[in-house]
């Protein structure tokens, strides 16, 4: 497949090989991959190739890492798009010391983002970034918070991704504060980026535990639902939900073990989903980094058990969303009868005329003037009485009317308080139940 001259099909042979050889330290397949990076011209071909290089170096020892690096960094001149091997020294050194904190790698990363010339170099270099800190969620923010507000929006794409990668299911408040103002970004990459890392974050999470979950999926519909919106920001808005309901919602993502060690597949997995930057099928390797958080209890003949166990939460701090409710057909009513202007106005000159004929005829008579009069002063006299008459003495029915309200907001705040209370502070769960890490 890699020398069929196809760059689909080149940079599929690429990732593969990477795949086949993962931190197997060839060095003669290194050469090979190397040879044949400098003949072909296709950029695709390439790049797959350059992250096939980086699966290679998995895990290497500083040593072995500093030739390799020093190896892209002497062939890139050699080659025509010569900036997309140091786009794999970039992910070679994220993936030597992947997990590690090591200031030399984040040091070197850092300098990569502020000196090189290449966007994808920019952008790749932030991800980076997200794969040597995972261990220590904390620190992601604070390096990447500047970066956040770079001119350049490959740095600005790049570090939503780092943000989500490193901090996925920390519900951590800081990386939800930097994505925020993203997802309002003028570049539709960013927001894509930004949508995606959001619910990455927040996954597994409900608007008891997190806050900040409440308002997204509004956001998140709001954008779905407009077709005016750019393809970009409503293909991160279908990939972030998708990440927030994975396993319908009984996964989680997690780039280390239960044991704290490294968990190779969920960050070779993570690796290629960043690459779908340039092919969008790679988006589904996604899947490699999910966890499952439930508990199945078997026996030893691989039957399921009947049992109970008590969880010493609240039931809505871990409860399942609400259900979605399907959109309401509304009734179509009768449309009132449009009245032109016209026609009203021919309706008045009728009634204005009906009147005066009707005081031309009431002045023929002179007794009819007498009638007129006394029937005008009981008319005044019976507006004052009707006025009067509210204003005077305050019925009991006037009274309780204004007490209604406040009556009706007594017991909303009763019935809350009742609901409030309620609410255990422990459930019991059965088999097959989900259970998620406080």
């Amino acid at each position: 497949m890699l020398y069929t001259d196809s760059a689909v099909a080149g940079e599929t042979a690429g990732y593969d090989m990477g795949l086949i050889m993962l931190a197997s330290v060839d060095g003669r397949r290194a050469d090979e991959v190397l040879a044949y990076a400098r003949e072909t011209q296709h950029k695709k071909t390439i790049c797959g190739l350059a992250v096939g290089l980086a699966f290679i170096s998995y895990v290497w020892s500083t040593e072995q890492t500093e030739d390799t690096v020093t190896m892209f960094l002497a062939e890139k001149v050699k080659i025509p798009f010569r900036f997309i091997l140091l786009y794999g020294d970039v992910y070679t050194v994220a993936l030597a010391y992947v997990g590690s904190s090591n200031n030399g790698a984040i040091r070197k990363l850092l300098h990569v983002v502020v000196s090189d010339t290449s966007d994808d170099v920019h952008r790749a270099a932030v991800i980076s970034l997200a794969s040597v800190l995972f261990k220590n969620p904390g620190q992601v923010p604070r390096n990447v918070q500047l970066l956040s507000e770079s001119y350049n929006p490959h740095v600005h794409c790049g570090a939503t991704l780092a943000l989500g990668t490193a901090c996925a299911e920390t519900r951590l408040q800081d990386p939800v504060d930097i994505l925020g103002p993203m997802t309002k970004d003028p570049v539709d990459f960013v927001r894509q980026g930004a949508f995606v890392a959001s619910r990455m974050i927040l996954v597994q999470q409900s608007e008891a535990s997190s806050p900040p979950t409440s308002s997204t999926p509004s956001l998140y519909v709001n954008i779905v639902a407009d077709k005016h919106k750019d393809p970009m920001a409503r293909f991160g808005v279908a990939l972030g939900q998708g990440h927030i309901e994975a396993g319908g919602r009984n996964v989680t993502i997690s780039l280390q073990s239960r044991a704290g060690s490294r968990n190779t597949s969920a960050i070779v997995g993570m690796v290629l989903f960043c690459q779908f930057w340039y092919w969008y099928p790679l988006a589904h390797c996604a899947c490699l980094a999910f966890e499952p958080t439930a508990i199945i209890g078997l026996n030893g003949d691989l039957k399921t058990l009947k049992f109970e166990f008590i969880s010493n939460a609240k039931p809505s701090l871990f409860a399942y969303p609400p259900p979605t409710k399907p959109p309401t057909k509304e009734s179509v009513g009768k449309v009132a009868t449009a009245v032109l202007s016209t026609t009203a106005k021919a309706k008045a000159r009728e009634r204005t005329k009906e009147k005066e004929k009707a005081a031309a005829t009431a002045n023929d008579g002179e007794s009819e003037p007498k009638v007129e009069a006394r029937g005008d002063v009981e008319m005044k006299v019976d507006e004052p009485s009707h006025s009067v008459s509210p204003a005077g003495d305050i019925s009991p029915i006037t009274s309780t009317v204004s007490n209604l309200p406040e009556a009706s907001k007594s017991e909303g705040k009763a019935l809350e308080s009742k609901k409030r209370k309620s609410e255990p502070s422990f459930e019991k769960l059965s088999n097959f139940s989900r259970i998620i890490p406080a």
